[in-house]
């Protein structure tokens, strides 16, 4: 980060946002060691300002009746997560935005939080910043046999424009009803590739990498996920989920408490859930 975007963020830090707006002169020379005509209209300055103020005054409200550091910090933590689930920015910008709220709480906290709960929000921070709240795992194989035996499922939460007689013979709708559910319930920022995933197929970096990236793995499994006769990328998916978790296991890092969520489905109207 910029150093003059962390002296910015560290002054709203370290004051008041009521002192800041009826005392900025002083402060700006506190903090950048210059005038304010030499500091207002610079670049870094109008492009920040108002973000972090913004998340300044996010802060003192979700904050202001918090009985303790800890309630800080589950309001602080409530507000990144919800920015992740319904981010709808670009990559980049969503990552700098994040950073800037992630440095702002650090600032505002730290005369007051222990070493412990600092390191619990900043783990906690970067995984809702970095991680899908999800990986949805399924194949395409035997889809039309499972479409038949759960088309009341799919009716019910997909719209007809949704799927085609196609879709029906060769995607597992089922697994799509499952994503819309999910979205439908306000939960986002889900890995689910609707046309690369199947049996017997190549599967690309991109789903092993994010399968390794998410907080909750939740598989579909039918008689398909269990062939052996060929590449069972669903279950190579498994793996790479539960060995990212055994190695954080071996760190003590908090993201080993990550478990997959196993639903499996036969061909007859019949599921079951699986925890491992």
């Amino acid at each position: 980060m910029d150093t003059k975007v962390e002296s910015l963020v560290k002054m709203f830090g370290e004051n008041a946002l009521t002192d800041i707006e009826t005392n900025i002169e002083p402060l700006i020379k506190k903090y950048f060691n210059a005038e304010w005509d030499a500091v207002y209209q610079q670049e870094f300055f109008t492009k920040h300002y108002e973000l972090i103020r913004g998340y300044r005054k996010k802060l003192d409200e979700l904050t202001g009746n918090a009985l303790n550091t800890k309630e800080k910090i589950i309001a602080a933590l409530s507000f990144c997560w919800k920015e992740a689930n319904f981010n709808k920015s670009e990559a980049t910008i969503f990552y700098s935005k994040m950073e800037l709220f992630h440095r702002l709480v650090n600032e505002m906290l730290k005369n007051e939080w222990t070493p412990k709960q600092q390191e619990h929000f900043n783990t906690v921070a970067v995984i809702f910043r970095d991680y899908h709240n999800y990986f949805l795992s399924y194949t395409n194989h035997l889809s039309q046999a499972i479409n038949q035996a759960y088309k009341i499922i799919y009716e019910a939460i997909l719209n007809k424009e949704d799927y085609s007689g196609e879709d029906f013979s060769k995607r597992n709708l089922l697994a799509k009803a499952f994503h819309r559910f999910l979205h439908l319930k306000n939960i986002r920022k889900g890995f689910f590739d609707l046309d690369s995933i199947r049996l017997a197929q190549g599967i690309d970096d991109k789903v092993t990498a994010n399968a390794s990236k998410s907080i909750a793995f939740i598989q579909l499994i039918s008689m398909a996920s269990f062939e052996y006769n060929e590449p069972n990328w669903s279950y190579i998916e498994y793996l790479t989920y539960t060995k990212a978790r055994d190695v954080f296991k071996q760190q003590n890092d908090h993201r080993s408490g990550f478990s997959p969520l196993l639903f499996m489905f036969s061909q007859k109207r019949m599921h079951y859930r699986l925890n491992r």
